[in-house]
């Protein structure tokens, strides 16, 4: 079971109203959506009622249209458990809803989309040979997820930068390359006993997820905040058994040493980039 939501969730009329308007936006600006597991970017090809027309960079596979009722059994699943793999009758419904309901739904790179904020308790799965797959649940059974507890607050430089750039990753982000980009998840728990968070992940336009690490300051001897960035990677790149060219880790703060960015994107492949939250934007309350 997992614990309610606080805040009212959208109606099915809603979710799909939104999904439609989404599929619309990516078909006019072109924009690629990639499915979740394999990063293969979809382009919306047509918008006709209760239909999204989609075609796949696999080629002739993966075609199958998006219908509604297939988007809110999607959904209906994932309001009644707070989390939700089911593919049927195509994987890219799970891509789709999650991209459009950004601001409510994570994608968390194993297949899964989860309800921002809900919390699983735990899992069970059959025996099988090992796999990377049943390795990552084997968390869930040993170790519920529970609510983050802050023991300090976040400063609200860092709340705004990582709300600035989940909500405008084409601003934040513009300096970086690899976009447009696709909004995945925020503050995402690692399926892990040491509860660590990465503050915002983003798919870049080849449908690779981007590991962003938000920090107020970073100083020109900070190598530990881009060691905290590259951990993460590492982690991600272990539970979900993938190379090191399909994970990318990048820190964020206002200001960005030139010298030691040079040096640890070079010698590391960690990338910075310097995010300028503008004077009128006004990021989401604060609840803590």
């Amino acid at each position: 079971m997992a614990q309610r939501r606080r805040r009212r969730l959208p109606s099915e009329d809603e979710i799909w109203a939104k999904v439609r308007e989404f599929a619309e936006r990516r078909k006019a600006d072109k924009n690629t959506v990639p499915t979740l597991k394999e990063g293969v970017v979809n382009t919306i090809t047509d918008v006709q009622g209760v239909r999204i027309e989609r075609s796949s960079a696999n080629g002739r596979t993966n075609k199958t249209p998006i219908l509604r009722g297939e988007i809110l059994r999607v959904w209906r699943d994932l309001a009644e458990h707070g989390e939700t793999r089911k593919p049927r009758p195509n994987y890219f419904t799970l891509a789709l809803l999650q991209a459009a309901w950004a601001e409510l739904i994570d994608d968390r790179g194993d297949g899964s989309i989860a309800l921002r904020g809900w919390a699983p308790t735990g899992a069970t799965t059959t025996e099988t040979p090992f796999s990377y797959a049943e390795a990552a649940s084997e968390g869930r059974k040993q170790r519920p997820y529970v609510a983050r507890d802050f023991q300090l607050r976040e400063s609200d430089a860092h709340w705004n930068i990582k709300h600035f750039i989940f909500t405008h990753p084409d601003d934040a982000l513009a300096t970086l390359d690899g976009g447009p980009w696709t909004p995945s998840a925020l503050e995402l728990q690692l399926r892990l006993p040491t509860s660590d968070r990465i503050d915002v992940i983003v798919r870049d336009s080849a449908g690779h997820r981007v590991l962003i690490e938000v920090k107020p300051r970073v100083g020109d001897k900070d190598i530990g905040l881009y060691a905290q960035a590259s951990k993460y990677r590492a982690i991600w790149r272990v539970l979900h058994d993938l190379n090191v060219d399909q994970v990318r880790c990048v820190l964020a703060a206002p200001m960005i040493p030139t010298k030691i960015a040079r040096h640890m994107y070079r010698r590391h492949q960690i990338e910075s980039v310097a995010v300028t939250v503008p004077a009128g934007y006004v990021a989401p309350p604060r609840d803590d």
